[in-house]
């Protein structure tokens, strides 16, 4: 497998290589979700599935992290 933990991009694998991809909480952290999602789109088969999950923006909007 290519890349690292620390390399969230770029994605170098060829095209229509995988039928699902997931990625968990890591959207947030780059510069340029548009781009990272035309090239999810590119290795994904035609029918290929993409699940992601992202922080709500109410989470962290305070600063705080410390919800009771």
């Amino acid at each position: 497998m290519q890349g690292s933990i620390e390399d969230l991009e770029p994605l170098n694998f060829k095209h229509h290589e995988f039928d699902v991809l997931m990625s968990s909480f890591a959207f947030h952290y780059l510069p340029d979700s548009e781009g990272i999602g035309e090239e999810v789109k590119e290795i994904l088969t035609i029918s290929g599935t993409f699940i992601f999950s992202i922080e709500h923006p109410v989470y962290t909007a305070y600063g705080s992290q410390d919800w009771i």
